[in-house]
């Protein structure tokens, strides 16, 4: 996610009154520290959640909603999984352990915050390009 589109996303949410976010991250940020654009995004989620930021362009009736806004649950799902996920991997993910996976590190201080906030999370694997998984895990998080 761009982040000149943070804000468009929050005000889409809370206009909306979505109890469901999907976020999709890729590897990026482990083939290179400097790629921190997975990060930003749920970053700015999580922080836009836990203090209460009031997007701009809301009416009167939209700007009371947010301020009590929250989801009741996140998916994040980790796409390219053809790319990244090794034998190993597999295994774990087979044995509904993936959100151990490496991929997931960088974003566990965020994912706690949401503990916090009692916002259900889910993560899962999958491969858009070859349709692996795709519509299997955005159904096992809606049914959290």
């Amino acid at each position: 996610g761009h982040a000149e589109y943070h804000g468009m996303w929050l005000r889409d949410m809370v206009q909306r009154n979505v109890k469901t976010v999907v976020v999709v991250i890729d590897h990026r940020h482990m083939v290179s520290n400097r790629n921190t654009e997975n990060q930003l995004a749920l970053g700015y989620l999580v922080d836009a959640l836990s203090k209460n930021i009031i997007p701009k362009g809301l009416t009167i009736r939209a700007r009371l909603r947010a301020k009590r806004y929250s989801p009741t649950r996140i998916i994040l799902l980790a796409n390219k999984a053809d790319q990244w996920m090794s034998d190993e991997d597999f295994h774990l993910w087979e044995k509904g352990l993936i959100a151990r996976h490496a991929i997931f590190d960088v974003f566990r201080n965020d994912l706690y915050r949401l503990q916090n906030m009692h916002v259900a999370v889910h993560m899962d694997a999958m491969s858009a390009r070859y349709g692996w998984n795709v519509e299997e895990s955005v159904l096992k998080g809606l049914s959290i």
